[in-house]
């Protein structure tokens, strides 16, 4: 396994460890705008901002913990326009 995968590996399980030590009331001083704080998440696993959108499985892990937040009531429900744009990629606008 390589030095990137390894790593990966690390956030994923440190990621795990961090979500089991939490209380709904944990989470709830660290939401913003509807959603857990990515760098209070990141601070706390002790990993960069960017591995949380760069690691697929650490992704996934906190896409499945928001949406368990949110059924339990601690995170809002999610709007409509965001449920169906979750997945799409950001258009970026360029000037011409």
């Amino acid at each position: 396994m390589s030095n990137g995968q390894q790593k990966a590996l690390q956030n994923l399980e440190a990621f795990q460890v961090w979500q089991a030590t939490q209380t709904h009331d944990d989470f709830q001083q660290i939401i913003v705008r509807g959603q857990l704080n990515r760098g209070e998440v990141a601070k706390a696993v002790g990993c960069g901002k960017s591995a949380l959108t760069q690691n697929p499985a650490l992704k996934k892990a906190l896409a499945l913990l928001e949406e368990n937040l949110r059924e339990k009531g601690v995170l809002p429900p999610l709007k409509q326009a965001v449920k169906d744009n979750i997945e799409k990629p950001k258009q970026l606008l360029t000037s011409v």
